[in-house]
């Protein structure tokens, strides 16, 4: 646990959390995971939203880990929490199942993000789960379908 203003926000973070959520979180299940922050340049580059609810719900100490390296790691790394993230696929069946059983307990879905609303949209129509080697790589997203020659190895994108 530190002071809070021992860690600032890496003002090239692009991503935009849903803070209200994080609190809604917090309220109902506590702080179960830290901050992550660079040793050297004290910046945040995992939980930039947690830091902003914690905050915002008066905390003066916020439990931290601080990670080694250079900035140009802690930047891979915030590039990396937001990206990998990103790329999850949820498997519905299983988000139902486990959404069945937190909706029995007396928060019912305080606290996890999702709303009646949406658990009910997700039971009506659940999207097939995909296994990863059946899902397009991203560089054949963002760079085209990529080509190796299983002759020479020349390496090519359309």
């Amino acid at each position: 646990m530190v002071p809070h203003h021992e860690v600032k926000p890496d003002p090239l973070n692009p991503n935009n959390g849903d803070v209200e959520a994080l609190i809604e979180s917090i309220t109902a299940s506590g702080c179960y995971r830290p901050i992550y922050a660079s040793r050297e340049t004290k910046r945040i580059v995992g939980g930039h939203h947690l830091y902003a609810a914690l905050l915002e719900m008066g905390a003066t100490d916020i439990p931290v880990l601080w990670l080694d390296g250079d900035d140009a790691a802690a930047r891979r790394i915030l590039a990396a929490d937001n990206q990998i993230a990103r790329l999850a696929k949820m498997d519905d069946a299983q988000l139902l199942a486990l959404l069945n059983t937190i909706r029995e307990s007396d928060l019912g879905l305080f606290g996890t993000g999702y709303t009646e609303r949406m658990y009910e949209a997700i039971a009506r129509d659940p999207v097939p789960y995909v296994p990863p080697e059946r899902l397009p790589a991203v560089q054949d997203i963002y760079l085209g379908i990529h080509h190796t020659c299983p002759n020479c190895g020349h390496e090519w994108s359309d």
